[in-house]
């Protein structure tokens, strides 16, 4: 009788890190993404002869330019916030369904 209530939690947890797991991952990539091609065109200009410091330079001057191009598109910024909010309500939906599993399983056991 326990071992159901803990397979029922073992595996809402399961479906807690994955939901967690898989909007870290959405939310990090617009974080790593622009310090990737910062660090490749950094690679890149340094490749091409110039000095480290004055790639750099030039290269963050790039990643700002996009950067600042693309917060100035709000429908997108809208989009990709709206897509963000939808992985976290339909995990937050995922775990109450376990909730409701849980409370069957009890009321058909303590019946």
């Amino acid at each position: 009788m326990n071992i159901n209530i803990f397979l029922i939690r073992f595996l809402q947890f399961t479906t807690f890190a994955l939901f967690l797991f898989a909007f870290l991952v959405y939310a990090f990539t617009f974080v790593l993404l622009p310090l990737a091609v910062l660090f490749q065109v950094t690679r890149l200009l340094h490749g091409i002869g110039l000095p480290v410091v004055i790639a750099l330079l030039g290269a963050g001057g790039a990643v700002a330019y996009v950067g600042k191009t693309l917060w100035g598109m709000s429908t997108l910024c809208h989009l990709v916030w709206d897509i963000g909010m939808q992985i976290v309500t339909f995990g937050k939906a995922q775990l109450q369904r376990y909730e409701q599993v849980l409370a069957e399983y009890q009321s058909v056991v303590g019946a």
